[in-house]
């Protein structure tokens, strides 16, 4: 087994789970709480699978701590980033007050899709390096 970051201490045997049953748990607090449904998708899928890429700090164990932060009125449960172009012409992504997460996968989509136009008159390449477990995000519009 990965070597595993953990921050409590685990004690007893580990019991494989199916990311898809892992993730239900999380998916189902954050509609709870009102997390539309995009917000809801991205974040448990997140936190799944950064707990699979061996991450359990910032992963599935973060559940709880989001939701506190949504219901508190810290982060805004129903936000929507959006990405817009500046005046020099510079992208940039806006959360909205929501969680971080949909506007990282914004921000990446984005980016990419802007690394591949560039790319095709200037023979660039555009990769990401990818957890062994990595789901692409939702399509979204571009900015």
């Amino acid at each position: 087994m990965d070597e595993v970051h953990s921050k409590p201490d685990l004690r007893g045997d580990r019991v494989p789970v199916a990311a898809s049953e892992a993730e239900a748990p999380g998916a189902a607090r954050f509609r709870a709480i009102r997390c539309n449904d995009d917000v809801t998708g991205q974040m448990a899928a997140h936190l799944t699978d950064t707990s699979l890429c061996g991450m359990e700090s910032h992963g599935l164990m973060r559940t709880l701590q989001c939701a506190g932060q949504f219901r508190s009125g810290y982060i805004t449960p129903k936000a929507v980033p959006r990405c817009r172009a500046t005046a020099s012409g510079a992208h940039e992504v806006d959360g909205g007050g929501g969680i971080g997460i949909p506007a990282m996968n914004l921000a990446f989509e984005r980016g990419m899709a802007l690394a591949r136009e560039t790319s095709r008159d200037r023979d660039i390449g555009a990769r990401h390096p990818q957890c062994r477990s990595y789901r692409a995000a939702p399509k979204r519009e571009p900015c």
